[in-house]
């Protein structure tokens, strides 16, 4: 019985090891497939992903689209790409990570006028920011006095808290600076 004993401990010992030598190597052969999978998965240029951003906002998947976005600035830092992935955050209800993308376009003085109304339009939206919202709408006249939205949205904003005459006064600036486009101003006014 002793001899038994003596013979089946180390036989139990060497087959553990088996076994686990056995795991390890099935477990390094998985990971060198998946690195070799990964290998071979195309390695996207910047362009080639904003494109598939842009069909995946089409099509309204904008969780897609804002990973898209982040992958082609991660490539490549472009004002389009930090753009649209401005929108898309903004989109998906995601405000201060929209506002820090416009807030990226402002510091490169990339489409003031828009970058500045998006800010305020996140904070709006965010709600308990309206003060941050106005101060962003009035950047966003100073820095492109023809962008029309940023009037309409200060006005709309303006007057949801009260401030019907500034909403008024406002309107009526948008007018003076953009004679053109004094029946969309008008349209937002019959609205105040």
């Amino acid at each position: 019985m002793k001899l038994r004993r003596r013979v089946v401990v180390p036989v139990i010992a060497i087959a553990a090891l088996l076994i686990v030598g056995l795991v390890v190597i099935l477990i390094s052969l998985l990971k060198i497939q998946q690195i070799s999978v990964s290998h071979n998965q195309p390695a996207y240029q910047a362009q080639e992903l904003y494109t598939r951003a842009v069909d995946q906002i089409n099509h309204g998947s904008y969780s897609s689209a804002e990973d898209y976005l982040q992958q082609a600035l991660l490539k490549q830092d472009d004002a389009t790409y930090r753009n649209q992935l401005a929108v898309v955050e903004y989109r998906l209800k995601k405000y201060p990570e929209a506002i820090a993308q416009y807030t990226k376009l402002v510091a490169l003085k990339q489409d003031l006028g828009f970058s500045y109304n998006g800010i305020g339009n996140a904070y709006r939206d965010w709600g308990g920011h309206n003060a941050e919202a106005e101060t962003a709408y009035n950047q966003a006249i100073v820095a492109d006095p023809h962008y029309i939205a940023a009037y309409s949205n200060l006005a709309l904003l303006q007057s949801s808290e009260g401030k019907k005459t500034d909403a008024e006064a406002t309107i009526a600036h948008g007018i003076t600076a953009n004679p053109n486009s004094a029946d969309e101003l008008k349209a937002v006014q019959k609205n105040l």
